[in-house]
């Protein structure tokens, strides 16, 4: 409520709004009369200052307007209360908001934890197979003879077949499983679609002994 409250913020200025505040013009103090023959003009403007109405309103709950609506002819203060005044009226029509974005379900938040962890699971795996494997081939390689530089070599070279072949494997796993997702909406939306309100129902059929039963009965 306190950013309604701010003093750029504007109403629609509907047209029963516009009625109630008619009678007004020759009962308000002369600066707030003022400025509401500014807003009674023919054409009307579309928008109000919700700070104006405010003070209208703060006006007429006090006693000198209290006072004032009494007298010829008389007008029910409690017309000129916020509720009353704001009744039916929109906030900034003439802004922009954006949409609203509902947070998402629980269920779709535990579907994109288990995701993430089954990324950093096969994140691990990998590590562990490269770092696995060059060391495997570095402690195989002490049996060949070789010098201890060609030895880190082949480590490397072995480390890197691997990763190239857990890159291409997953790869394919993240092809297959977008693929998987987008069968399944396909599917959701095939459904959708003959779920319309126009589809058509298949009753379960009725014996006609039964229904001369209910008849007789």
């Amino acid at each position: 409520m306190a950013s309604v409250t701010a003093p750029n913020v504007n109403i629609s200025f509907e047209p029963h709004l516009a009625d109630i505040l008619a009678p007004l013009r020759s009962v308000l103090p002369g600066e707030l009369a003022g400025q509401l023959d500014a807003y009674l003009t023919d054409p009307r403007p579309a928008t109000i200052p919700y700070a104006f109405i405010q003070s209208i309103s703060r006006w007429a709950r006090s006693p000198t307007g209290s006072s004032a609506l009494k007298s010829s002819p008389p007008l029910d203060p409690k017309d000129y209360s916020m509720i009353a005044l704001l009744a039916g009226t929109v906030t900034s029509p003439e802004r922009k908001f954006g949409s609203y974005e509902p947070p998402p379900d629980p269920e779709v938040i535990a579907a994109q934890k288990n995701e993430e962890r089954k990324q950093i699971t096969t994140l691990v795996n990998a590590l562990l197979s490269v770092g696995g494997s060059a060391f495997a081939a570095l402690w195989a390689s002490q049996h060949t003879g070789w010098k201890y530089e060609w030895r880190v070599l082949f480590s490397f070279f072995v480390a890197i077949v691997v990763a190239v072949s857990e890159g291409v494997l997953y790869l394919i796993w993240q092809s297959r499983r977008e693929a998987s997702r987008k069968s399944k909406r396909r599917f959701i939306a095939r459904h959708k679609k003959d779920d319309g309100p126009n589809a058509k129902v298949d009753h379960p059929p009725v014996e006609e002994s039964n229904v001369l039963r209910h008849r007789k009965q």
